[in-house]
């Protein structure tokens, strides 16, 4: 961000919070997990992570909210144990992760229509496309 922006960085964390409480409030009723944050930190909202049923749904939701110029992101893709220049272990909860997470987007000006837009595509992909994704409880951490 650089330091220039650092008086505006609690102006920032605040919208961002908004953000990121907006999302989880028009995604009730799609079944995800979001990674668990230490209730003893400051958390940034650098990113809104979905942890989803299957890669299939992940890369359904990937392509239909492209399809409308909305570019989210399969953050921890691939796991580090994939990558062929690093010593491989078995991480089968890694890799398991790293291939359902996808990051929705997340910046200052996103604005709370767009927000709810976003919300409707996925909502509407997992009803028409895994209805029964879609029967499951809300959003839980």
């Amino acid at each position: 961000m650089g330091l220039c922006n650092l008086k505006y960085l609690k102006n920032i964390m605040t919208k961002r919070k908004k953000q990121f409480a907006l999302y989880k409030k028009y995604l009730a009723g799609v079944h995800y997990k979001m990674p668990k944050v230490d209730t003893n930190i400051h958390y940034n909202y650098a990113y809104f992570s979905m942890v989803l049923e299957s890669e299939e749904l992940l890369l359904k939701l990937k392509s239909t909210l492209e399809a409308h110029q909305i570019y989210c992101r399969r953050y921890f893709y691939p796991s580090l144990s994939a990558l062929d220049y690093v010593e491989s272990y078995a991480t089968p909860i890694a890799d398991g992760i790293a291939n359902r997470i996808l990051c929705l987007p997340l910046y200052h000006d996103l604005k709370r229509e767009e927000i709810r837009a976003i919300c409707e595509l996925i909502k509407q992909t997992v009803t028409d496309q895994f209805p029964s994704y879609a029967q499951i409880q809300g959003a839980t951490a």
